[in-house]
């Protein structure tokens, strides 16, 4: 019984980090949506410092696949804080939170790494191994949090499951 307490504390605490985590994505993406909606071709330019040709970057962030997929994730970012918010009520009520917030979560990561993928107007993150790799590292991170949460859920799951 102490070690299920345990485990909700810990996700209690993990969650309440998650949420913050999730906080600041949402100001950030509210702040962000006037520069994404309408990007202007200035703000680019700081990139033929750096030896690269703005204009393909420019242009892929002017398409309409990634003002969707970042009002999508906008949305989906204030959706899933509130499940956070429930989840939290219902720890704090020692109750079992819902899974589907998480697997959502780490859904929606695994779609967005794949669109960085496939949707990369410079060709980089598919020609070189670092740009995959740094692409799996950050999922691995932005999922880190949500999956262990998942953990500790699930071993509350089956720890109660071997008592009945």
């Amino acid at each position: 019984m102490k070690d299920r307490a345990n485990r909700l504390n810990n996700t209690k605490i993990w969650n309440i980090i998650l949420m913050i985590i999730t906080g600041i994505s949402i100001a950030w993406g509210l702040f962000a949506i006037p520069s994404t909606l309408n990007p202007q071709r200035e703000a680019y330019d700081y990139l033929e410092d750096l030896g690269l040709d703005p204009e393909p970057i420019y242009r892929h962030a002017n398409t309409l696949p990634v003002k969707i997929v970042f009002i999508a994730g906008l949305l989906l970012a204030i959706i899933l804080m509130l499940f956070y918010l429930r989840n939290h009520q219902k720890l704090k009520n020692s109750q079992q939170p819902d899974l589907q917030p998480y697997l959502i979560f780490v859904g929606w990561q695994l779609f967005d790494m794949l669109f960085s993928l496939v949707y990369d107007p410079m060709n980089a993150n598919q020609l070189s191994f670092s740009g995959i790799l740094s692409l799996l590292i950050s999922y691995l991170f932005y999922c880190g949090i949500p999956l262990i949460i998942l953990y500790n859920l699930w071993m509350i799951k089956k720890e109660a499951a071997t008592f009945q």
